[in-house]
């Protein structure tokens, strides 16, 4: 649970703070320094982290009553307001932490370009950090049922459950890594590739089900496994998985409504539905954080620890029986 501190104040729009203004005299209006700094996450190929930031200041823009204002008269008053608006607004508290440190990125950035001293740091009153919400995955049964759903051939259910299912078979690979899966990763009977996210390398041998799935799949004038993008220039081919990651979700949200399953599928549940159900599996850790990408079993133990253990239980209820209690 993650608690906010707040401060008192009213409404949003224009507002006047007591706290000094540091603003240099060069600096340009805040649009101006934003835009700058999206373009050059661009020319850097971080295409997400562009997009986050233009959410992020398009946000503060509203809050402020369309007025951006400059960047270096950001101040831990304003902040503070802003998260409460937020919080009025509904959204959530990962939400909020990834637009408060694309603002302070943004902050430090004009900061260090213009020279300007850091006399007090805006966002120490905001959270910044990450809420270890609750992780939600599917059942084995769920799987099962998924798998025999009867669906029209090649239709955006069917190609959305294949998806889902493969992502699951091959150890919780993410969506975004199957959308840039190229032919040449897969070889000799298992796949080779690099997570975007982390830049962790790693195998997975590939079963019949997935040969199968990459077979019916395939695109014989494409250098892509899956027909989800179609090439161009680095942005173009982000956009393009942006709008394939929207359809797949919807799609999965539909196979949800249809199956009326009580865990909505989506592209973020294969991951945590893997790990889960592998550690039921009695599987090592270790060995479920390699698969995943990790690089500490910390990160591990998040994706699992939310899970109710049988063998625990049954543990702690011989106890307590033997003890009488």
């Amino acid at each position: 649970m993650v608690y906010f501190k707040i401060e008192i104040g009213v409404g949003c729009g224009k507002r006047t703070s007591n706290a000094r203004k540091v603003a240099h005299r060069d600096e340009p209006d805040g649009w101006v320094s934003v835009s700058k700094e999206v373009e050059r996450m661009k020319a850097n190929g971080r295409f997400k982290t562009a997009a986050n930031y233009l959410t992020a200041a398009r946000s503060w823009r509203r809050f402020k009553g369309g007025e951006m204002g400059r960047i270096s008269e950001m101040n831990a008053e304003e902040t503070a307001l802003f998260q409460r608006w937020l919080t009025a607004q509904g959204v959530c508290p990962n939400t909020i932490s990834v637009y408060m440190r694309c603002l302070r990125a943004l902050y430090n950035r004009v900061m260090s370009d213009g020279g300007i001293k850091v006399e007090a740091n805006p966002f120490a009153k905001v959270f910044t950090g990450r809420d270890r919400t609750r992780k939600r995955s599917v059942t084995e049964e769920m799987l099962a049922q998924l798998k025999r759903l009867p669906l029209p051939e090649n239709s955006s259910l069917d190609r959305a459950r294949n998806f889902f299912l493969f992502g699951f078979m091959a150890m919780g690979m993410p969506f975004v890594d199957m959308a840039y899966l190229k032919k040449s990763q897969v070889r000799e009977g298992f796949i080779h590739y690099t997570r975007r996210k982390t830049g962790q390398a790693i195998v997975v041998a590939v079963s019949p089900q997935m040969d199968e799935i990459m077979s019916r799949a395939t695109d014989e004038s494409s250098d892509y496994v899956f027909p989800i993008l179609t090439g161009g220039n680095a942005e173009v081919v982000h956009q393009q998985y942006r709008q394939a990651l929207r359809r797949y979700n919807y799609a999965l949200h539909r196979l949800s409504e249809i199956m009326g399953a009580r865990t909505s599928l989506s592209s973020y549940v294969v991951r945590h539905s893997w790990a889960s159900i592998a550690y039921q599996h009695h599987f090592d850790i270790e060995l479920i954080g390699k698969a995943l990408g990790h690089t500490k079993t910390s990160t591990t133990m998040i994706y699992i620890k939310s899970l109710f253990d049988k063998d625990l239980a049954s543990a702690n209820g011989a106890l307590m029986d033997a003890l009488g209690l």
